[in-house]
Order: C-alpha cells, then sequence, then structure tokens
C-alpha cells in the first residue's frame, strides 16, 4: 500500500513537472499566434506603427541638429579668433586650416541664423515626435482592446463547446483566470511589448546607421558592445522567466 502510495505521487509530480515545462514553452507559440490578429485590423496597425517610425525618426534627428549647433559655434569661434589676428597672418592661418579667410567671414556672420534655424529645427521635431508619440499609444492601445475583445469571444465560444467532462475536470478559476488575466497579458503584449520592442529596434537600427555616416570607426569600436549585451539579456531572460512562471502559478 505505501509502495503504491508513493508510486501514485511520483505520477503526479511528473505530471505536475510537464505541465510546468508546457506552461514555459507554450508562452512563445501564443505570442506568434496572437500576432496575426494584427491583420483584422490593417488600417489601425499601419497607423500605430506607421507613426512610431515618424517618431522614431524625429527622435533620431535631434542629435543630428545638435551637432550642427556645437559644430556652427566651433567654426564661429575658429573664424573670431583667425580674423582678430594680423591681415598677414590671417591668410597662412586660414591655408592651415583649409579654408579660406573669405570662407571665414561667412562662416562668422552666418553662425546666428544656422544656431537659430537648428533650434527651430529642434523645436519642430520635438512637437512632431510628441504628436505622432500619442498617436502611436493611442493606436496601439486601440489595437489590443480590439485584439482582446476578439480573443474573448473566441475564448467564450470555445468554452461553450467543450464537453461536460471537460468542466468537470477542470476548476472555474482556471477558466476565469484564462478569460481575464491571460487575455489581458496578451493584450499588454501586442499594446505595449510589442511595439517598444519594434522601436528599440528601429531606434538601434537608425543610430547604428547615423553613426556609419557620421564616423564609421566609432561604429566599429561599438559595434563588439551589442552582441555581449544581447547575452546578457538572454541570460537575464532565461533567470527570471521561470521566477515569472512559479509567481503566476
Amino acid at each position: 500500500m505505501q509502495q503504491t502510495q508513493t508510486m501514485n505521487r511520483g505520477m503526479r509530480g511528473r505530471r505536475g513537472r510537464g505541465g510546468a515545462d508546457g506552461q514555459n514553452a507554450a508562452p512563445r507559440g501564443v505570442l506568434l499566434r496572437s500576432i496575426r490578429y494584427l491583420g483584422r485590423y490593417p488600417k489601425v496597425t499601419f497607423l500605430a506603427y506607421g507613426a512610431l517610425f515618424i517618431a522614431t525618426a524625429a527622435q533620431l534627428a535631434v542629435p543630428q541638429l545638435l551637432q550642427n549647433i556645437i559644430d556652427t559655434i566651433t567654426q564661429s569661434f575658429v573664424s573670431s579668433r583667425v580674423l582678430s589676428l594680423p591681415a598677414n597672418v590671417q591668410t597662412m592661418a586660414a591655408e592651415q586650416l583649409g579654408t579660406s579667410v573669405e570662407q571665414l567671414q561667412a562662416d562668422k556672420e552666418s553662425a546666428v541664423q544656422a544656431i537659430l534655424f537648428a533650434i527651430a529645427a529642434i523645436v519642430v521635431f520635438a512637437i512632431a515626435r510628441g504628436v505622432f508619440s500619442f498617436v502611436q499609444t493611442y493606436s496601439a492601445q486601440t489595437l489590443s482592446q480590439d485584439v482582446a475583445f476578439d480573443f474573448r469571444n473566441e475564448l467564450f465560444s470555445k468554452v461553450q463547446r467543450l464537453s461536460f467532462s471537460y468542466h468537470d475536470r477542470n476548476r472555474t478559476g482556471q477558466l476565469m483566470i484564462r478569460a481575464t488575466d491571460d487575455v489581458e497579458r496578451l493584450r499588454l503584449f501586442i499594446g505595449q511589448g510589442l511595439v517598444l520592442a519594434l522601436q528599440a529596434l528601429v531606434l538601434l537600427l537608425g543610430a547604428l546607421f547615423i553613426l556609419l555616416l557620421t564616423n564609421w570607426r566609432l561604429m566599429l569600436v561599438i559595434l563588439p558592445i551589442l552582441p555581449i549585451a544581447m547575452v546578457l539579456f538572454m541570460v537575464f531572460g532565461r533567470l527570471a522567466q521561470p521566477l515569472f512562471a512559479e509567481v503566476q502559478r
């Protein structure tokens, strides 16, 4: 009798561990399947992700404008110092800088106008980023609510078609969790997680492209850091995922 009880406990333990492994493997497929629901709302999806690309582009433009301001101030300072030298020395100093006295004079005179233009452009891009970030957030939340509505309707229809034996084997609380908590988690993934992941990817690729155009040697220095950061994120995910699953259970 005691051996039989031990075997039963072992079988229950194996079933419990198998269920836990299934719960760890299932979310990946569920998340990929949930992305397909975006095709039901093409207009809202296009608006959300189109606004994301525009807002990210506006965010990437601001550092370039700041660089232009710094370069303009530096050129204006150098031009002022060279033009303050005696006339016979100005030509020699300008040749050493690879320019001419006339160009230095033009840089000095247009410095204020170039700085004001860059400041105005920064304000415009900041406003554009704010507007399109709002459109992105609003559209993404609208899209996630629409998809969650479909999830709940399909789940309710599925539960109604299940046999009585299924309802006898499963607790009512588990079915309620599927209809509330699990659907809400999928909604947050579509409305926030997926958008933030794509935004981070676009921002990274855009920054690398701008860095390539600005200073390709500096980009080569930064590139080896990216795989290290990716490995650290993967290690953190491996450690955190079982803890989150345990909390959920």
